[in-house]
């Protein structure tokens, strides 16, 4: 019967060092969820800032591109 308790106290301590482990790795899971989540989170933001300037970008050629125009055309009588 003492042999029985000792082995059922045997596998009760291992089971719960095992589950002590399982925690322990579960909470490393975790945090690295949360770091790819707010990584993922700042990528999103970064790709809607681009997009935004790209934008920005291609309205300042096209503008430049009209000015170069009016430019061109007010100056195509100048002679040197």
């Amino acid at each position: 019967m003492q042999d029985i308790t000792a082995e059922i106290q045997s596998g009760s301590g291992e089971m719960t060092s095992g589950a002590e482990l399982i925690q322990s790795e579960m909470d490393k899971l975790d945090k690295v969820a949360v770091i790819v989540r707010e990584n993922a989170d700042q990528m999103q933001d970064d790709v809607a800032s681009i997009t935004t300037t790209m934008g920005s970008v291609t309205d300042l050629s096209k503008e430049n591109k009209k000015l170069g125009a009016s430019l061109a055309s007010k100056t195509s009588g100048f002679t040197m």
